[in-house]
């Protein structure tokens, strides 16, 4: 259809380039997005991790959260979840996965 690799569209070159290690994308689209994700992360000046947002023990205890602990505490009638939410595996119960301190956030 193209004639050439040379010619071929970005778009229908990207989707069929196998993916990087680790990733769902191929070199060109990680190049293209990879890049403009790290602008917007640190253009925004109320990410979490930019300076000045949190204490480090904030960020420590920030870090220590999963999507799990979240479907644990806002949940009335679910003791058991999956220790990783967005995975299959064994679900483990809500008390075996760790809570924030959120002392670090009271005012002294």
């Amino acid at each position: 259809m193209y004639g050439s690799v040379d010619r071929v569209d970005l778009y229908a070159g990207a989707v069929l380039e196998d993916p990087v290690i680790r990733g769902l994308v191929g070199p060109t689209v990680a190049c293209i997005i990879g890049p403009q994700f790290a602008r917007t992360r640190d253009g925004d000046r109320f990410y979490f991790e930019n300076p000045g947002v949190f204490t480090r023990a904030q960020l420590a205890e920030i870090r220590r959260s999963s999507l799990a602990r979240i479907i644990c505490d806002n949940s009335d009638s679910i003791n058991m979840v999956p220790r990783e939410a967005f995975r299959l595996g064994p679900v483990v119960p809500c008390s075996s996965i760790p809570q924030m301190d959120l002392s670090h956030w009271q005012e002294r």
